[in-house]
């Protein structure tokens, strides 16, 4: 396409300003009158023509006139009439809250918040005030019980909202600390008994008042709180070890008929009335939590 003629129409631009309770904006209007060397062109020809303003282009007028928070939002090509040659276009620019913020995002003070999350999980033994299993649930017979009872377990949760730089390495951070359990102190927790459950990454762009974009990364930490992320279990088992005491080979429980059955063991491979408690054992990664330079209460 060729351009034969282009001419900005009386009245253009035309500005509005906008004042609204929340948000303060700046819209733009140009008109043009443009005039091709085809009638077969159509109007994406017109509007890709480096007379009209682009996409996203910000307003500039005279040669002198600029406002880089104004950009072009959308445009319009219209046929003055059936197969002429001129063309109407219109060229709406608008900017979104213009005050004048040059602050940093990253050094926006981070956010923290408690939560308390609740599950239902099967009760193998009673515990003491501490927390510590003390009795193993057996039925009067000494017997494993056929259905255990369910008990509310909570903990607490704590999640943090940081703007970080772009370039943070999310990758190995969510390698190093997703599922990995506090090596160190962690707001008053010893090691072991904290969590981190997720880590959650959002790229965001503010625009400054010059007109440019300034990208970052919101990142949000979660943290689950318990007495202790590590494991035990009951010692139960098809077999046990024989001769008792010395035992060298393995015999299967069975029943007063014969039938397979599953047994009580004391914790060294042993028949006994009721299981031994086994572990704790470790299950998950550990991390020095300190490093991640977090708010280490809520008065930090």
């Amino acid at each position: 396409m060729t351009v034969t003629f282009r001419n900005e129409l009386p009245g253009s631009p035309e500005l509005t300003h906008n004042t609204g309770i929340e948000e303060t904006s700046i819209t733009v209007r140009r008109r043009f009158s443009l005039y091709s060397d085809s009638i077969n062109d159509g109007p994406a020809e017109v509007l890709s023509n480096a007379s009209i303003p682009a996409a996203r282009e910000y307003y500039q007028y005279g040669g002198t006139e600029q406002h880089t928070l104004l950009k072009v939002i959308s445009r319009t090509a219209t046929r003055q009439e059936k197969n002429a040659l001129e063309w109407i276009v219109e060229v709406d620019y608008e900017t979104a809250d213009y005050d004048d913020d040059w602050s940093n995002p990253l050094n926006d003070p981070v956010e923290i918040v408690m939560s308390t999350e609740k599950e239902q999980v099967t009760a193998f033994w009673a515990v003491n005030s501490s927390g510590v299993p003390t009795t193993v649930f057996l039925t009067s017979a000494g017997e494993a019980l056929e259905n255990y009872p369910t008990k509310q377990k909570s903990w607490a949760v704590l999640e943090f909202t940081r703007n970080e730089a772009l370039a943070t390495n999310v990758i190995a951070l969510a390698n190093t600390y997703i599922d990995a359990t506090n090596a160190d102190t962690f707001w008053t927790a010893t090691a072991g008994q904290v969590r981190c459950d997720d880590i959650g990454v959002e790229r965001m762009v503010k625009q400054l008042p010059d007109g440019t974009d300034f990208p970052y990364l919101k990142i949000k930490y979660r943290f689950a709180f318990r007495d202790s992320w590590l494991l035990s279990y009951l010692d139960k088992g098809s077999y046990y070890l024989y001769p008792i005491g010395v035992g060298s080979s393995t015999r299967k429980f069975k029943t007063e008929d014969g039938n397979p059955a599953i047994g009580n063991l004391d914790g060294t491979g042993y028949p006994d009335t009721e299981p031994a408690i086994l572990g704790p054992f470790n299950i998950y990664k550990t991390a020095t939590f300190g490093t991640l330079s977090l708010p280490t209460s809520f008065a930090s």
